[in-house]
């Protein structure tokens, strides 16, 4: 890890681990191979829990880098958004990564009663007291996300905008509000605010 090395003498304390497969046939309709424990996260985190103990390793948890539709969840036949399948998938790719040694999961599909789902998972599998849950609790739509799509290589699949299951640019009072009070229902650890810049 020459490239991380000097950051973490310099103090680097903990990084976000966003997975972007690239081999060939990585993507599909369900977002299988987000918790392949030969993809890209589950060994980044091993390698760097190795590499560096002390880092904190904190993972993004989301389907839309690994589905073949671009989306942050499981498709209905009609192409709307399976939120049962998509939570429960969701739940299990953050339990993997827990399991593989992340100190944080952070799901970011913005898809509701993922946080109770995934919390449930983590209890199950006897590790909810060692890992830490960031809920990305109020997602606004902007064209911030242009890079990380194109990144993901998934800008060109979108047949639907993103834009109808998070919120637009001028819902920044009253929908965050009531975003946020149904997040907090099923508390995080640290619910977040997505984007932070260029809304008040």
């Amino acid at each position: 890890m020459p490239f991380l090395t000097p950051l973490i003498a310099k103090g680097l304390a903990s990084v976000i681990l966003f997975g972007v497969p690239l081999a060939t046939g990585a993507k599909d309709p369900s977002g299988s191979k987000a918790s392949d424990p030969n993809g890209p996260v589950i060994l980044a985190i091993k390698v760097l829990k190795i590499a560096f103990p002390g880092l904190f390793v904190m993972t993004d948890v989301c389907l839309c880098e690994y589905t073949s539709h671009g989306h942050c969840g499981i498709l209905n036949q009609d192409g709307t958004l399976n939120q049962q399948a998509s939570v429960k998938r969701i739940a299990a790719v953050a339990v993997d990564y827990a399991l593989a040694g992340a100190d944080c999961v952070a799901p970011s599909d913005m898809n509701d009663g993922r946080i109770k789902a995934i919390k449930e998972g983590l209890i199950a599998a006897g590790i909810s007291h060692k890992i830490m849950v960031m809920s990305y609790a109020a997602k606004f739509s902007g064209s911030l996300y242009g890079p990380f799509r194109e990144g993901k290589g998934s800008h060109y699949m979108l047949f639907y905008s993103l834009c109808s299951n998070i919120f637009g640019i001028f819902s920044c009072g009253i929908c965050s509000v009531l975003r946020r009070s149904q997040v907090l229902s099923t508390p995080s650890y640290w619910p977040w605010p997505c984007p932070s810049r260029n809304y008040p």
